[in-house]
């Protein structure tokens, strides 16, 4: 996979906290997904990345995330700043909003 691949299907998400901005959060989902398995239907992203907003930068996620999905770095060379979540199977996969038209 490209990289110019990767950024057209990763999602970035940034949510805000009106009242205390250091409390955003920037968070980037890759690999959306959705079907039936065993009876019960299932959508939604695969590995999320999400780190504070003001320590984390947007290239700076992307680049790690990358890097994680393409196996060119593992879990232990992750910055400590941003936080790794993966769906295990495909039912726990994050559902998040795709537009703000939904």
């Amino acid at each position: 996979m490209t990289k110019k691949e990767f950024l057209t299907l990763a999602n970035v998400q940034l949510y805000t906290n009106s009242y205390d901005r250091q409390a955003s959060i920037r968070a980037i989902f890759f690999e959306w997904k959705d079907g039936e398995l065993d009876g019960k239907w299932f959508a939604g992203f695969k590995y999320c990345f999400f780190g504070r907003a003001c320590i984390a930068s947007k290239k700076e996620m992307l680049n790690t995330m990358y890097g994680y999905v393409t196996g060119k770095i593992d879990d232990l060379e992750v910055p400590y700043y941003i936080n790794m979540k993966i769906a295990q199977i495909d039912t726990q996969r994050f559902k998040v909003p795709l537009s703000w038209k939904w």
